[in-house]
C-alpha cells in the first residue's frame, strides 16, 4: 500500500496535545508518526475498520429513490 499525504490545520491546543503524545511515542517520533498512531488506534477500536467488508468509509448513502419519497419521510 502506498502512503497518502494529508495536510491539516490544528488549533494551538490540539497541536500542543499532539506534541505531548508525540513525546510519549519516543524522542524521534514526528507529528506525522503521532497522527498515524492515533488514527491506527481509532480504526482498530471503531466500526470503520478497513478489514470490515461492510465498512462505513466505503459505503455510499445514496438516500431514497424518487419513487420512495412521500410525506411520511419528510423531516
Amino acid at each position: 500500500m502506498s502512503d497518502t499525504a494529508v495536510t491539516i490545520a490544528l488549533e494551538a491546543d490540539e497541536a500542543a496535545a499532539l506534541d505531548r503524545y508525540r513525546h510519549e511515542l519516543g524522542p524521534s517520533a514526528t507529528r506525522s508518526d503521532a497522527l498515524s498512531a492515533i488514527l491506527r488506534e481509532w480504526i482498530s477500536q471503531s466500526s470503520t475498520s478497513p478489514a470490515d467488508p461492510n465498512n462505513a468509509i466505503d459505503a455510499i448513502d445514496e438516500g431514497l429513490r424518487p419513487s420512495e419519497l412521500n410525506s411520511s419521510n419528510d423531516i
